[in-house]
């Protein structure tokens, strides 16, 4: 009913939103990695799930509120509830901003986790064939790393059909 244009209705919002999100996620994932292997010789996939759960919670949790502006503002129609991002943000309470985030650190933390397990895992593995397989860092990096969502998400969806009727209670 809105278009074509309609398909990309809050995007900027979630553009807005991923870059801090994805940063703090990457940043937080190698800060994490650096102090686990002071502690230990040898990284092992135990560091890589429990650097991925801590630089998730702390992404997620930061920027959670523009998910939820970004998903309010691009389910509504004909702008019926909010005229703006910037409307919305200033008229969706705290309490609502953060309504789900329980069921969003309950599937997107454990995806964030399996994600990087799953890349590092993938990343080994494809190395370890050395010789019969011949492929660049650049296409290992996209091949894991598409792999690895894949991976998570088929473990994690559930949790976010559930964070998003919870976050449209009320709307």
């Amino acid at each position: 009913n809105e278009g074509l244009l309609g398909l990309w209705k809050g995007n900027g919002i979630n553009c807005f939103r991923i870059f801090p999100q994805t940063g703090i996620h990457f940043v937080g994932n190698n800060m994490c990695l650096q102090f686990l292997q002071h502690i230990s010789i040898i990284p092992n996939a135990t560091h890589y799930m429990l650097a991925g759960t801590l630089s998730g919670i702390v992404g997620s949790f930061c920027t959670y509120p523009l998910e939820t502006v970004r998903i309010r503002f691009s389910l509504q129609t004909q702008h019926n509830q909010y005229s703006s991002a910037y409307d919305a943000i200033k008229r969706i309470s705290f309490y609502d901003c953060y309504r789900g985030v329980s069921m969003h650190l309950l599937g997107h933390v454990p995806f964030n986790a399996l994600t990087f397990t799953f890349f590092r895992s993938y990343k080994q593995y494809i190395s370890s064939a050395g010789n019969s397989i011949s492929i660049s860092e650049r296409s290992m990096n996209f091949i894991c790393g598409g792999l690895s969502g894949l991976s998570a998400v088929i473990f994690t969806y559930p949790t976010d059909i559930i964070r998003r009727y919870m976050q449209l209670q009320g709307f």
